[in-house]
C-alpha cells in the first residue's frame, strides 16, 4: 500500500465534487525507455523524487486531448480463481486519445494522475496497439506494464550459468538479463544453493520467474515505476472473534495481524457482494516433482497446498525438502478472507495484495485485493474483486515441460486398473518399478550411463507366458527369452542383425544373418561356406560360374553363364554365351549367341556370332555390321508432310559442323552439337526430330538418319536455283 497524505485520500474518496477534486492526467512518452522514477516506495511522493528528470518528453498528452471517462487499468495477483502463489500477471490499460498524429505504437510511457496540487504516477506502460476510432481524430491506447519483458526465452542465458548459486544471485541474474530493475527485499531462500537441475531447449524468462517467486511464497508483480516488487500476503485475522465486534479496543484497527497496513473502505456501492463463507487458510504444504509422487509435506491435512513441478527443487534429498516445506509453509498458511466484489471511488495508493476492511450491516468484510480495475477519469472508480472456494483443491502453480537433469520421485499408483511402484533418481540416472494389473505383473529396472545409452531389464508374467529382456542401447544389443505352453523363443539381436532359435512341439525353427555348423559329415562356416558328402536338391539358386544345358530363371547372375538355352528377367554376367538368349534386361562384356538375341534393354561392350538382334533400347561401346537397314514403309507411316526447301537451307545453313574427341574413349569424331541443334530449331519455331534426350541418362544425341531428308531437301533447293540462274543466263 502507496503512502499517501490523508488529506489526499480524502479528496479521492469524496469523489468530483469541486474543482480541488479534479484530475488531471499525463501521458508522458520519451524518446528512449522511461528509468525508475522512485528509488523506494517508502520515499514516494517526497518533492524532491517527483517527477524525475527523464530528458525532454517526446510527446505528452493530457486531459485536452484524453477522451472522458475512457481510462481503465487492470491488474491482478493471478488470474486463477483461488490463490496460487508464484503467478506473475501483467497489469494492463487503455485509454482513448484524440488530435494525437504521432504513432504511439511499441512506445513506453508514464501515466501519472494529479488531484488537490498532488500528482502520483500510476504506471509505467508500453503501447501494444494504437487502434484508431470510428471518430477518426481518436485513437485508443493498449498498453502493458514491463511483465511483459519476462516473456521472452532465456534458455540461452540459464545455460550459461555457473552453478551452484544462490537464489539471489539467481533472481538478480535473471532480471539483469531481462533489463528490469527489483525493489529490494530479502526472500525466505535468498540463500538457497540451487543446481543446475534442466537442460532446457527453450524456456520462458516469465516461467523461471514463476519458479522463484513460488518457492519464495509470493507473486511478482511490477509498482508504479516499473520496477519488479515481490508480493508476499500478510497474516489476516482482525478481530478475535466476529461476536465481540463492535468492542471499542478491538475495532476498527489501523494495522493487520503482522502490523501492515489495513485498508478500511467505509465508502462502497450498494449493494456489496461477498459470500457468506470465508476461504480455509492453507494449513498444510506438500512439495512433489510430478502428481502421483509421494513428496515432502509438512502442516496438517486440512487445508493442502501442493507445489508441483517446480526445477529449483529438483535433486533435493527428503531432508532438503522437508526444510523448505516448513521455511515455506508461514509464509502462505492462514490467509483467510472473504470472497467479495467492493466497487467504490478509485483509491489509487491501494496496490494488489493488500488487505481490506469493508463493514455492512451484519458482516465484517476482510479480504484480499486479489484482482483490481481502475476505471474512468473525473469518475473514477475501483472495483477489488477476491475469489476463491471454501475448501481449496489441489494447486500445483508453476509447472512447465522440460528436460530434468536432477530430480527424486517415489510414485506409488493405486486405483481399479493397476498397482504400481516407481522410483527414480535422475541424478543418478536410475528407474525401477513394478506394476501389477488384473492380467499381467511386470518389473523393470534402468539405467542411463550416457545421454544416449540406455541398459535395462525387464521380467514380464502373464497367465499365458513369461517373458524375461535384456537391453543395452548404446551397443544396440538384445537378449529375450520367451515361454510359453507349446513353444521357447530365444532372441540376441545386436543392431540389424539378429539369431533366433524356436523350440516347438512340431520342430526347431533357426534363423540367423550369420549360421554354422560343425558335424561328422558336413559343416558349414559363418561365410556360408558348405562342405557334405552329397547334396540332393529339387531346385537351388547358386552365382559364380554356372555350365548347363538349360538355364532358367527370374534372375541370373554369374561372372560366367554358359548353356545352350538361356532365359530369364535379368541376365548378368562378364561372359554370357549360347544358342538363344532371351531376356527383358541383359548386361554384360560380352555376349555370344549363334542364333538368336531378344531383349528389352541390352547394354554390352561387344556382339559376336548373332544372326538376329531385337531391342527395345540398346548401348555399344563399338558396334560393326554387314548392313543396317532402317524402317520406312509407307505402311508404318502416317501424318506425313513435305520439308520446304527453303527452310531446310535456313536450318542447314545455321548449324555449325564440328570435330571433336569422346571423353569416355578420346576417339576422334565429326558431328554436330546437339544443344546447338535444339537452339536452331527454337529460334526457326521447328518441331523436327533433329535432337533427342535419353530418359535414362539425360544426355542429348542426333539421329543423323535424320537428316538425309533435310539435305536432300537442301540439294533440291539448290538444283531449282542453279537451273534459275541458267535460264536467266539464256
Amino acid at each position: 500500500m502507496l503512502d499517501m497524505p490523508e488529506k489526499i485520500k480524502d479528496l479521492y474518496r469524496s469523489g468530483n465534487t469541486s474543482v480541488e477534486t479534479q484530475k488531471k492526467f499525463k501521458l508522458t512518452f520519451y524518446d528512449e525507455t522511461a528509468d525508475t522514477l522512485y528509488p523506494y516506495e517508502t520515499l514516494f511522493p517526497e518533492d524532491t523524487l517527483f517527477p524525475a528528470e527523464n530528458g525532454i518528453p517526446w510527446v505528452t498528452i493530457e486531459n485536452d486531448r484524453i477522451e472522458s471517462e475512457s481510462l481503465t487499468i487492470t491488474e491482478a495477483l493471478c488470474d486463477s480463481d483461488e490463490l496460487e502463489f508464484g503467478a506473475c500477471e501483467a497489469s494492463s490499460m487503455e485509454i482513448v486519445v484524440a488530435d494525437v498524429i504521432e504513432d504511439l505504437t511499441g512506445r513506453t510511457f508514464t501515466l501519472s494522475v494529479e488531484c488537490g496540487g498532488y500528482e502520483m504516477i500510476l504506471g509505467v506502460y508500453t503501447v501494444e496497439s494504437y487502434t484508431r476510432q470510428s471518430d477518426r481524430r481518436k485513437r485508443k491506447i493498449t498498453a502493458y506494464d514491463n511483465m511483459r519483458l519476462f516473456d521472452v526465452d532465456v534458455a540461452v542465458w540459464y545455460n550459461e550459468l555457473t552453478f551452484p548459486m544462490t537464489l539471489f544471485e539467481f533472481r538478480n541474474s535473471l532480471c539483469e538479463y531481462i533489463g528490469i530493475s527489483q525493489i529490494q527485499i530479502s526472500l525466505p531462500f535468498d540463500s538457497l544453493k540451487i543446481e543446475k537441475t534442466i537442460e532446457p531447449e527453450q524456456i520462458s524468462g516469465l516461467e523461471v520467474l514463476k519458479a522463484v517467486c513460488q518457492l519464495n511464497g509470493c507473486f511478482g508483480h511490477m509498482d508504479r515505476t516499473g520496477a519488479l516488487k515481490y508480493i508476499q500476503l500478510q497474516q489476516t485475522g482482525l478481530y478475535p472473534s466476529e461476536s465481540l465486534y463492535p468492542e471499542d479496543e478491538l475495532y476498527p484497527s489501523e494495522k493487520g495481524s503482522d502490523d501492515r497496513a489495513v485498508e478500511h473502505i467505509n465508502y462502497y456501492k450498494q449493494p456489496l457482494e461477498y459470500e457468506d463463507y470465508m476461504i480455509d487458510g492453507i494449513t498444510g504444504l506438500t512439495i512433489r516433482q510430478e502428481e502421483g509422487d509421494i513428496g515432502s509435506s509438512v502442516g496438517t491435512s486440512d487445508s493442502v497446498y501442493t507445489i508441483e513441478g517446480n526445477f529449483l527443487v529438483y535433486g533435493k534429498s527428503a531432508a532438503e525438502m522437508i526444510n523448505i516445506a516448513q521455511t515455506l509453509l508461514p509464509y502462505i498458511s492462514g490467509r483467510t478472507y472473504r470472497p467479495a466484489n467492493i466497487e467504490c471511488y478509485a483509491m489509487p495508493w491501494i496496490e494488489v495484495g493488500d488487505y481490506l476492511q469493508a463493514v455492512t450491516q451484519t458482516d465484517i468484510i476482510e479480504t484480499f485485493c486479489m484482482k483490481r480495475t481502475m476505471s474512468g477519469c473525473q469518475a473514477m472508480m475501483d472495483t477489488y474483486e477476491a475469489t476463491g472456494d471454501q475448501t481449496r483443491e489441489e494447486v500445483f502453480g508453476v509447472n512447465k515441460q522440460i528436460i530434468q537433469l536432477l530430480g527424486k520421485t517415489a510414485v506409488i499408483t493405486r486405483n481399479i486398473e493397476e498397482v504400481s511402484a516407481k522410483v527414480t533418481d535422475l541424478g543418478e540416472k536410475t528407474e525401477a518399478q513394478f506394476k501389477v494389473t488384473a492380467d499381467q505383473i511386470s518389473a523393470e529396472v534402468t539405467r542411463a550411463t550416457e545421454s544416449e545409452n540406455k541398459l535395462s531389464s525387464q521380467i514380464t508374467l502373464t497367465a499365458e507366458s513369461l517373458k524375461t529382456q535384456v537391453a543395452d542401447s548404446a551397443n544396440q544389443m538384445q537378449s529375450q527369452i520367451t515361454q510359453n505352453a507349446d513353444a521357447i523363443k530365444l532372441k540376441v539381436s545386436k543392431g540389424s542383425v539378429s539369431s533366433e532359435i524356436s523350440v516347438e512341439s512340431g520342430g526347431v525353427n533357426i534363423q540367423g544373418n550369420r549360421f554354422s555348423w560343425n558335424s561328422t559329415y558336413s559343416n558349414m562356416t559363418s561365410d556360408g561356406t558348405l562342405t557334405c558328402q552329397n547334396i540332393k536338391a529339387t531346385n537351388g539358386t547358386f552365382s559364380g560360374t554356372i555350365t548347363g544345358s538349360t538355364i532358367s530363371g527370374g534372375t541370373i547372375t554369374g561372372a560366367t553363364i554358359t548353356g545352350n538355352m538361356i532365359s530369364g528377367g535379368t541376365v548378368s554376367g562378364a561372359t554370357i554365351k549360347g544358342s538363344t538368349i532371351t531376356g527383358s534386361d541383359i548386361k554384360a562384356s560380352k555376349v555370344t549367341a549363334t542364333g538368336e538375341l531378344n531383349l528389352g534393354v541390352l547394354s554390352v561392350k561387344s556382339i559376336e556370332e548373332c544372326t538376329y538382334v531385337n531391342a527395345t533400347r540398346g548401348e555399344f561401346s563399338y558396334l560393326q555390321c554387314s548392313k543396317f537397314t532402317y524402317y520406312s514403309d509407307r505402311r508404318l507411316k502416317k501424318n506425313i508432310r513435305d520439308i520446304p526447301p527453303e527452310i531446310a537451307m535456313k536450318v542447314v545453313d545455321a548449324l555449325r559442323p564440328v570435330r571433336y574427341q569422346l571423353k569416355s574413349s578420346g576417339d576422334d569424331a565429326i558431328g554436330l552439337i546437339a544443344q546447338e541443334v535444339q537452339s536452331v530449331l527454337r529460334e526457326n519455331n521447328l518441331d523436327w526430330p533433329l535432337y533427342d534426350i535419353d530418359p535414362h541418362t539425360g544426355f542429348y544425341g542426333i539421329p543423323y538418319m535424320h537428316f538425309i531428308g533435310i539435305l536432300i531437301a537442301c540439294f533440291q533447293y539448290l538444283d531449282g536455283k542453279l537451273k534459275e540462274m541458267e535460264g536467266n543466263d539464256d
